[in-house]
């Protein structure tokens, strides 16, 4: 047994008094082994072979100087057969060629070599299968896209198609899930041999998220399962805001849109219908000084639309009746006079005889109209707006691009001036990205923290002003 001793000396009545002591320690209690794990087989796997490597990682002791010994243990559902007894070896070869086919787990334990030993165990997490019957078979080149190019968004009426090989005949069935729950729609497959092409056309009822698979087959030697570079976004636009409504007027109008979370606004002046596709892309306030029908949609960059706002203007210049509107609008929306309008309005709707008092009919109520639809636009609260910079492309030194123009209208707005007077000043835009371009984009970059600051107006640059909430993206 271990001690230590000791000798201790003293002085006692002027004589020296030694005496030596031996103190021994109490032995160590003998410790656990750790548990360690298995590396093969991998749980839910299939094996159709004639052997198996049963391997593990070695087991560390707390007691220093303590051998390790193994034993592992198979179990078919039914009975336990010791595979490994007692060894101090880390891995094992099984042959399975006499074995039957079915689901297996597999148990470890590590003990050491103590006269009374102790042990730990270790597990695989899950059973493997062993299947010598029918050949087992993987997957493989896995390829994902969706019909709605250039983005990785995917929307309702997009189709997503996913193409894989297996290695042999396999009849898969395959699940996509959006935002962890299952899809609407279920997915159509066809093969070209052992070549897959699964599609699967996007529901208004899926959840926003990105979207997963799953493939299955009852001769595959595992589950394939993924998430994919493509998010489900079936969120509509928010719908658009404008500052003049539908009515009569009687001068020009300047009509600016916004749509809180949109990509772009189109609009068109036609009478046809835009859509994220087609109109024109709103930048600047739309002038108006004539009878027009405007139609506007926003768009957020998975191409979701939003409501058709749909409005239409009507001026008195454009009537014939111009000289009696003029006389109307003497009145005043107030008082005693208010009053006496609104009464004259009833007892010609009365009449209806004169066809000249109907005509005047109907220019009081417009003038009516214009004028409410004036009160109400006072009392409007200020609307966020989209940005009205929208932009698809890199801009660099020496382009000439129509986006260059909307580049230095934006400079010029935020104060970073291109020029006093001439061209590239304020109203005097051009499509050339020149020195004037370059460097007031680069003023712009170092005062907004942008880096590199070189005059390239790039991804870095545009993320940076779309947090601003200055411009917008249209990829």
């Amino acid at each position: 047994m271990d001690g230590i001793s000791a000798t201790t000396t003293a002085l006692y009545e002027n004589e020296i008094v030694t005496e030596n002591d031996v103190f021994y320690f109490s032995e160590l209690p003998n410790l656990v082994p750790n548990p360690t794990s298995f590396i093969s087989p991998v749980a839910g796997s299939i094996y159709d072979g004639d052997s198996i490597t049963v391997s593990w990682n070695p087991a560390t002791d707390p007691n220093e100087g303590d051998n390790l010994n193994y034993n592992i243990y198979i179990n078919d559902g039914s009975a336990t057969t010791t595979l490994v007894a007692s060894s101090t070896a880390t891995s094992y070869t099984w042959d399975i060629s006499a074995v039957n086919d079915g689901d297996y787990t597999v148990l470890g334990e590590v003990c050491d070599d103590a006269t009374t030993p102790i042990c730990s165990q270790f597990y695989l997490i899950d059973s493997f299968e062993i299947n010598k019957v029918k050949p087992i078979y993987s997957l493989s080149n896995f390829s994902i896209y969706s019909s709605n190019p250039g983005t990785p968004l995917a929307k309702a009426g997009d189709t997503i198609y996913l193409s894989f090989e297996s290695s042999g005949s396999v009849n898969p069935s395959v699940s996509f899930f959006s935002g962890g729950n299952a899809i609407g729609n279920s997915p159509v497959l066809s093969s070209d041999s052992n070549s897959w092409t699964v599609s699967y056309l996007v529901d208004n009822s899926d959840s926003d998220g990105t979207l997963d698979y799953v493939i299955t087959a009852s001769n595959l030697d595992q589950e394939y399962s993924s998430s994919t570079p493509i998010t489900i976004d079936n969120t509509k636009s928010s719908d658009v805001s404008v500052n003049y409504g539908s009515g009569s007027y009687t001068s020009n109008i300047s009509v600016t849109l916004g749509s809180v979370g949109s990509s772009w606004i189109r609009y068109t002046l036609d009478s046809t219908q835009p859509d994220c596709q087609t109109g024109h892309i709103y930048v600047d306030p739309i002038n108006i000084s004539s009878d027009t029908n405007l139609k506007v949609v926003a768009c957020d960059e998975a191409g979701n639309q939003s409501n058709l706002l749909d409005l239409s203007y009507f001026f008195s210049s454009s009537g014939g009746s111009g000289g009696k509107i003029r006389k109307v609008e003497k009145l005043e929306l107030s008082g005693d006079s208010l009053e006496k309008v609104i009464e004259e309005a009833f007892q010609m709707l009365k009449k209806k005889k004169d066809p000249m008092d109907i005509n005047k009919l109907k220019e009081i109520l417009k003038y009516l109209e214009q004028k409410i639809k004036e009160i109400n636009e006072t009392k409007m609260e200020t609307k966020i707006e989209s940005p009205r910079f929208i932009f698809t492309k890199n801009l660099s030194y020496g382009m000439t691009d129509k986006e260059v123009k909307l580049l230095q209208k934006l400079l010029n707005e935020k104060n970073y001036s291109l020029a006093e007077s001439g061209a590239g000043s304020s109203g005097n835009e051009t499509d050339y990205f020149g020195n004037l371009t370059k460097k007031a984009l680069i003023r712009l970059q170092k005062n907004e923290g942008v880096r590199p600051a070189l005059g390239y107006f790039g991804p870095i640059t545009r993320e940076a002003l779309k947090r601003k909430g200055w411009i917008s993206t249209n990829h």
